[in-house]
């Protein structure tokens, strides 16, 4: 793994109008101080899905060596690829910040006879994405119109895997 004396040599990402530096076992170093231009030569990238270059020895601020990493050419998309490609459901929710479609509605079997409203793993597990992830929240009936919006702004950016709870008889009708 690249320590804080070695060459910065990898290839930059970017997400949130920052900037991070890729290394070839797919680690990322944050360059707090960017240089001209240096955003905009990134690759946009769910950045989360690549792991910190922090632990013993290492570094993962770059300070003022973020001149030397800015440097470096925008990721492909190979150089960042996690064995799949963010489509679809499988986004992470992350993509449509970046520019993703609107999700469409996931058509789901209609409710069956265990569905009490009570939380089980079936109901996780139905709602849940390809990488088994879920966004759960809560609401009671004078809450519903911030409810209603969040799940417009999901959808708008590339989720369908979530649930909301009703915490009150009027937020379940």
């Amino acid at each position: 793994a690249p320590t804080a004396d070695s060459q910065l040599t990898g290839c930059l990402v970017t997400a949130w109008n920052n900037a991070w530096l890729v290394f070839e076992n797919r680690s990322r170093a944050f360059i707090s101080r960017p240089t001209p231009g240096c955003v905009a030569r990134a690759k946009v990238a769910d950045v989360l899905m690549l792991r910190k270059n922090e632990g013993p020895g290492l570094t993962y601020d770059l300070g003022d060596r973020s001149a030397e990493a800015c440097r470096n050419p925008g990721c492909s998309e190979d150089s960042i690829s996690l064995g799949g490609r963010m489509e679809g459901p499988e986004a992470f929710c992350v993509k449509g910040v970046l520019g993703a479609e609107v999700a469409p509605v996931t058509h789901l079997p209609p409710p069956q006879a265990e569905d009490d409203h009570v939380l089980r793993p079936s109901l996780l597990h139905r709602y849940a994405n390809a990488h088994r992830q879920i966004i759960v929240t809560f609401v009671n009936f004078h809450y519903m119109d911030f409810a209603i919006t969040w799940v417009t702004h999901l959808r708008a950016a590339g989720c369908n895997n979530f649930i909301i709870g009703a915490l009150d008889a009027e937020a379940l009708t």
